[in-house]
């Protein structure tokens, strides 16, 4: 999975860690793997994202949290993202 991956499986409707460490922890398949363990309204979203994502309100939550990061990391090279945000 891509920085871009991680931070939407984040922002899916009751994913916390707890929830994203148990699924991983299953070692699911992106993205069909994801679609069947998530619950319903999460996996709604993720379809959605993954299908039309211009038409996703998950693309918002990407494109900001992308541009707060460069903001906050301007000199710094992140070099791993984590279902816990970018670490650098």
């Amino acid at each position: 999975m891509d920085a871009h991956e991680w931070l939407v499986v984040n922002a899916l409707p009751g994913m916390g860690a707890l929830r994203i460490a148990q699924l991983l922890a299953r070692q699911p398949q992106w993205p069909a793997g994801w679609l069947a363990a998530l619950p319903s309204r999460a996996a709604s979203e993720l379809r959605l994202w993954l299908e039309h994502p211009a038409r996703s309100p998950l693309q918002n939550v990407i494109d900001e949290t992308l541009a707060g990061s460069r903001a906050s990391q301007v000199g710094t090279y992140c070099i791993v993202t984590t279902p816990l945000g970018l670490h650098c």
